[in-house]
């Protein structure tokens, strides 16, 4: 049985007993009455105004991590009770109610060694202790593992200004018949197209043990357009997932068909390992290594082996905007499996930077830029030079959580693929509107 908000207000009030007598003020005096009257939410719009010129204030930072957790935003209710556990460090309530704010944020162990020491710290009282050990109950029914599923169903349209990632050229020079001008057929200069798609997605994790679990999941995607550019893809991946404190790991293996009007384009399929660990609550870093087989059926001459080794890092920082930051550098090889055909192989090289932040009570603003640089292992042998990319991506949109499980998501990417062979120099703008239920 889930902890109720009753039993959570029980530990509110009987530590605010034993915490002694705060130094009160209008604004945390009404604050304080609007808790006690479970208004979290007008608490936290009353205190969240004033936080840059009052936090470090160990009562006013208390009420507002209260009113942040209360009110659904368990993160800045950690950044509050740290600040209030800095100033003192012995304050039960303080730890008492940061433990549930790491609850919350599905942080177990660290909330269990909070309200462990909350519990061994003094005389806690029963119904107070009663609570406590709720929550450690559900702690450890969550460590020792439940089956858990999740994921989403979206639909997207909008317009794209390139729908076949074709060049804006119509004539080009073809190098091995002396520069011969050649017209080029509709299909291979840039076509605009409205589209229309659908995608979802599932993830499932089941425990081994309390370190192991077994994971898995599949997603796919149709986006219809003009014929012959409708484009579909599928995914699928299952593995095992090992977790250690601060440490994760996961081994996997993956698959993917990635379909034009119709027709199976390419085939990969491999496998990744992952490793993950989480600096503090609020920042993560991951490293990661891809090898994969690419099949391309009906192009048998262009498979390739691709190898490709990352690493990223992910923080989430104090503040009204709650800003989130996240950043990725990779390389790796896609080694041509025929030597007779080394301009369908290269290395490859980028990385990528972006954030978010919000812009108002569920709204929150997105942006991102990458780049990725591609240098080939052999002449084209129509156009008689090595193959040389260096492709920007950039992207921003405006995320809107109108329900609890509903997201409405406008945003707009701008691609540009800078290469010394024509026929691959091209740009593109998508606009799109997204509408994704999460589950």
């Amino acid at each position: 049985m889930p902890v109720t908000t009753h039993e959570r207000m029980n530990v509110f009030l009987v530590l605010l007993a034993l915490s002694g007598t705060a130094v009160a003020d209008e604004v945390t005096d009404q604050a304080r009455a609007m808790l006690n009257n479970h208004q979290a939410g007008d608490a936290y719009s009353l205190l969240a105004p004033l936080s840059d010129e009052r936090a470090g204030d160990p009562d006013f930072d208390y009420l507002l991590g209260i009113a942040a957790l209360d009110s659904g935003q368990p993160g800045q209710a950690v950044f509050a009770l740290e600040r209030v556990l800095a100033v003192k460090p012995d304050d039960a309530l303080a730890r008492a109610e940061i433990a549930r704010a790491y609850f919350a944020l599905s942080e177990f162990e660290t909330s269990k060694q909070e309200f462990e020491n909350v519990k061994t710290s003094g005389e806690v009282p029963a119904n107070a202790r009663a609570t406590m050990d709720r929550y450690l109950s559900l702690i450890d029914r969550a460590q020792r593992g439940e089956q858990r599923l999740s994921g989403y169903v979206g639909f997207s349209t909008g317009y794209d200004s390139n729908v076949n990632s074709g060049t804006d050229e119509s004539t080009i020079a073809i190098p091995v018949l002396g520069n011969l001008p050649f017209q080029l057929v509709d299909k291979a200069t840039s076509q605009d197209n409205p589209f229309a798609a659908v995608s979802a997605g599932v993830n499932a994790l089941k425990p081994i043990d309390k370190t192991w679990a077994m994971v898995g999941g599949a997603r796919g995607y149709y986006r219809a357009t003009e014929t012959p550019f409708s484009t579909a893809d599928t995914y699928l991946y299952a593995g095992v997932r090992g977790s250690f404190g601060k440490h994760e790991v996961v081994f996997a293996g993956q698959g993917e068909d990635f379909i034009i009007d119709a027709d199976s384009l390419r085939f990969v399929y491999g496998g990744y390992a992952q490793y993950n660990y989480a600096l503090d609550n609020k920042s993560r870093l991951s490293l990661s290594f891809q090898g994969n087989k690419i099949d391309y059926p009906d192009l048998t001459h262009r498979n390739a082996t691709r190898y490709v080794t990352s690493a990223s890092y992910l923080r989430a920082m104090p503040g009204k905007l709650e800003p989130v930051i996240y950043a990725g550098v990779y390389g790796g090889v896609e080694q041509e499996n025929h030597s007779t055909r080394p301009q369908f192989g290269h290395d490859l090289y980028g990385g990528r930077l972006g954030g978010s932040i919000e812009l108002m009570p569920k709204v929150r603003g997105f942006a991102s830029v990458s780049m990725e640089q591609r240098d080939y292992h052999g002449a084209d042998p129509v156009f008689l030079r090595t193959r040389d990319d260096t492709q920007y991506i950039v992207s921003s949109g405006v995320e809107y959580k109108f329900c609890e499980s509903w997201m409405l998501r406008p945003n707009i990417t701008y691609t540009v693929n800078d290469s010394n062979i024509p026929i691959n120099d091209y740009d593109r703008v998508v606009v799109g509107i997204d509408v994704t239920m999460q589950f």
